[in-house]
């Protein structure tokens, strides 16, 4: 809550506080009425920490930050999509994927209407590539590997080519297959393991082929993550 950030190191005694010696010490917190992280931590280009939230209590207008863990300075861009919070990002050693959609902090109403992807060049900083969806169903998860950026729209895996700058569908499910928060990854071998509708599954984008886990169904809830080892 309250968009905090702190920083642990398991190497020292607990002293929790946000003095110079504490541990974990709390940094700081995100400005500009920023509340909750939903769109995760994601360490991006430049070894900076690309954070997506979402307001506080009855507003609209989230944003995306960039927090350097170096210097400890962070840059807030609060309405980069006009009264939309941030609810996912994926990042590479060139850009920033993110998703916005129109949800605000608890007890807000919306003012827009429309779902955003678009990707984020941290060198000029600005947005290179803004895809609008007609209807209001969140990005709930974006993964991104060997150059694309891949997310879930209703009934269709999308992939983003950095090189032609194109978002096309590539691949269409048997029913819409939402995607909780955090709850998309890619491995190093470009595939990609995501819960979609509630059910595990493993995707290769390349080969166009999903493998769902039937066992898993009703029992994928939501986060995961993938090892060093795959």
């Amino acid at each position: 809550v309250e968009a905090t950030l702190a920083v642990f190191d398991p190497q020292r005694p607990w002293n929790q506080g946000d003095t110079s010696d504490s541990n974990p010490r709390t940094i700081l917190r995100i400005p500009k009425d920023q509340y909750r992280p939903v769109g995760g931590i994601h360490i991006g280009p430049g070894g900076k920490m690309y954070i997506g939230t979402e307001p506080n209590y009855g507003m609209v207008g989230g944003a995306l930050s960039v927090f350097d863990p170096k210097t400890e300075k962070l840059e807030v861009y609060r309405n980069i999509i006009p009264n939309e919070e941030i609810g996912a990002i994926a990042t590479d050693d060139r850009y920033v994927y993110c998703a916005s959609d129109n949800g605000g902090g608890g007890g807000s109403k919306p003012v827009v209407s429309g779902t955003h992807f678009f990707v984020w060049d941290p060198q000029l900083s600005k947005i290179v590539f803004d895809h609008t969806f007609s209807d209001n169903q969140r990005i709930g998860a974006i993964a991104a590997v060997h150059g694309h950026a891949y997310f879930v729209m209703q009934k269709k895996l999308m992939s983003y080519d950095r090189t032609t700058n194109s978002l096309t569908p590539i691949y269409t499910f048997d029913k819409n297959r939402g995607i909780p928060l955090e709850s998309l990854q890619a491995a190093s071998d470009g595939t990609l393991w995501g819960i979609l509708g509630g059910e595990l599954a493993h995707i290769d984008p390349a080969a166009r082929k999903v493998k769902f886990f039937p066992e898993t169904a009703g029992h994928a809830t939501s986060g995961l993550t993938i090892g060093k080892d795959g």
